[in-house]
């Protein structure tokens, strides 16, 4: 059984982190309710530093979203001028550095998964980010062995 600091078991109640299910209580035996707590704080602060990243380099036309879309891509929406045939229309690539960052924070959450599997919120991260870069199997097959289908979090991932 694991005994959680003071701190770690308010924010297991707060639901700012998820408490390991009784199968998960062998893996997180290693580590100490405070290098939990560390390691989730880490992911956090990586995934803001790259969505910080990502909003500066953002390119202003895909970020302007005071019109309606006449296609949406991802997060992205875009508007066509009259004389553009929309079947015809591909998705512009994005800025090879945004890709990049994106691919170096999924590098640095799987290796956080590696040292806290089974916590929620990192799963719930690394598929939001597995999505957005259009790797549904890596997404399915993540989703499908997060801790069961029984449990709701991993069902609504598989969703």
């Amino acid at each position: 059984m694991i005994r959680f600091t003071p701190l770690a078991s308010a924010l297991i109640w707060m639901g700012v982190l998820a408490a390991p299910t009784a199968a998960q209580s062998e893996q997180y035996a290693a580590i100490s309710a405070a290098d939990f707590v560390e390691f989730v704080e880490e992911a956090k602060d990586i995934q803001a530093r790259y969505e910080c990243y990502r909003e500066q380099r953002t390119p202003p036309d895909w970020a302007d979203l005071s019109s309606r879309c006449d296609d949406i891509v991802g997060r992205f929406c875009f508007r066509f001028p009259d004389h553009v045939d929309v079947d015809d229309w591909r998705a512009p690539e994005g800025p090879l550095e945004l890709e990049l960052a994106e691919t170096r924070l999924l590098k640095d959450l799987d290796a956080i998964a590696e040292e806290i599997p089974g916590d929620l919120w990192i799963i719930g991260q690394r598929v939001y980010y597995l999505t957005d870069v259009n790797a549904h199997l890596s997404v399915a097959d993540l989703a499908r062995h997060c801790g069961g289908r029984a449990h709701w979090w991993c069902t609504a991932l598989i969703g």
